[in-house]
């Protein structure tokens, strides 16, 4: 085997174990001993978005073993008609396969952004995690901190759906006794704690 080979190979097997990683072992819903689904948010890097990046990762680290793999197993061939159907065939093969890459590309681009997660912390340190749907705002879910990397779900934020999205609004948290109160314009939503 050549060095290409042997590299090329090897990225190929890497780009699978990335995206296997990151679309069926991190993205899989974490729960808490109560059922409550748990969301990773640490310093604005959310789970989506590292499922997005692995994506990326992947597809690139695939791509490239791929470059290196392919021209070196055509070049074994020593029939010349052989030789010229296979690298047709691939050539067939890459047009669609290069297309479909692409938007595999921007639909992980897509996931990297975590701009529906908003987090308001209180003044007393406590924080609560707004996560709403990616593109209509048409639903908002709020979040308790669970831990230093997670959220635990604690409701839903009816008020708070549509437009403007609540990152764009005025919002702020405050503190009551047990209590945390979401207040964003006239809106206000009583969390309790978790």
């Amino acid at each position: 085997m050549k060095r290409r080979e042997i590299w090329g190979t090897a990225l190929i097997v890497v780009a699978a174990v990335i995206y296997w990683w990151g679309t069926e072992v991190w993205e899989q819903p974490g729960s808490d001993a109560a059922g409550r689904r748990l969301v990773f948010h640490f310093h604005g890097i959310t789970e989506s978005s590292v499922t997005g990046w692995a994506v990326v990762l992947s597809v690139i680290t695939g791509v490239i073993g791929a470059f290196l793999l392919v021209p070196s197993l055509i070049g074994r061939i020593r029939r010349g008609w052989l030789r010229i159907s296979v690298i047709c065939l691939s050539a067939a093969v890459a047009l669609p396969a290069a297309a479909y890459l692409a938007l595999l590309f921007i639909f992980a681009f897509v996931l990297t952004d975590n701009s529906h997660h908003t987090r308001f912390e209180a003044a007393d340190g406590r924080s609560v995690l707004l996560v709403e749907s990616t593109f209509d705002a048409d639903s908002v879910s709020i979040y308790t901190r669970y831990d230093d990397f997670q959220y635990a779900y604690n409701q839903a934020g009816a008020d708070l759906t549509g437009f403007p999205r609540v990152r764009d609004r005025n919002c702020h948290l405050e503190a009551k006794e047990e209590l945390l109160l979401l207040t964003c314009g006239l809106d206000t939503v009583t969390i309790a704690p978790g």
